[in-house]
């Protein structure tokens, strides 16, 4: 005899457990999940335990934490984490004394700040003020004293540096080059660099005379101008003038 009854399928679950609740549970268990992840995210970006309290600057002579800290608008006391160390570190390269800057957290509570500042080779006397210049010709500060042991920069025509940009004039800048490729016993010997249109001369605390010119690599001339330097005062020659306008065949004009 043939059983003409259908077999229908069905669900298997534990008798007396609804399908819905089930699927309910497990939303309430991710909804909890994910309240408890807010709130410990929420507790670490209030911790007291990231806090800035340490800026701390690498490879800088001139600017300090404070400095820093002022430029950049840094508070002490903030939040670590909520730190925008990119916005921190391009509103450093924007600081007339700063070449490049690189930017860190240090956790738990510290800023590594690594700066490359801008080294002054000159001073520029531009009407009465003093404005130190760096190896590209941009002008660094403004300052009331120079140290001797930098040349300073004259020209003839009246000049308006402005902190942070590159001070424009075609003979300025192959004054600034030669200056930027001295050594700093080079640096140390020269008191003067004159400009004008016509060419740069350089002078020395000794009394020296030195015509540059304005053509080709002025790193050439420094190098020869240094070596030069040396020899007369090693061998005591009475020398009052360097033509060094052709690097490769400098001619001397003594004291007599």
């Amino acid at each position: 005899m043939v059983n003409d009854r259908l077999s229908i399928p069905h669900r298997v679950r534990k008798a007396g457990t609804p399908v819905a609740h089930t699927f309910s549970s497990r939303g309430f268990t991710l909804a909890l999940g994910l309240f408890v992840a807010v709130l410990a995210v929420y507790a670490v970006f209030q911790s007291p335990l990231f806090r800035l309290t340490t800026i701390v600057v690498a490879g800088a002579e001139h600017l300090s934490a404070a400095d820093v800290s002022e430029w950049t608008g840094l508070e002490m006391g903030a939040n670590l984490l909520e730190v925008d160390v990119r916005a921190v570190q391009e509103a450093l390269r924007a600081h007339p004394q700063v070449k490049d800057a690189r930017v860190r957290r240090k956790l738990p509570a510290s800023l590594v700040v690594e700066l490359e500042e801008r080294r002054p080779v000159a001073y520029l006397l531009a009407g009465e003020e003093f404005w130190a210049l760096d190896g590209d010709g941009v002008a660094l500060f403004r300052t009331e004293a120079m140290p001797v042991s930098l040349p300073l920069i004259t020209v003839d025509e009246e000049l308006a540096p402005r902190a942070g940009h590159r001070v424009e004039h075609p003979a300025l800048a192959k004054a600034v080059e030669f200056a930027g490729a001295l050594s700093p016993e080079g640096l140390a010997s020269l008191s003067e660099v004159h400009v004008t249109r016509e060419g740069v001369a350089a002078y020395t605390r000794d009394g020296i005379s030195v015509a540059l010119g304005t053509d080709g690599d002025m790193s050439d001339r420094a190098y020869v101008m240094q070596e030069l330097l040396a020899e007369i005062e090693r061998r005591r020659l009475p020398v009052s003038h360097i033509d060094l306008r052709h690097p490769k065949t400098p001619v001397f004009r003594d004291k007599r």
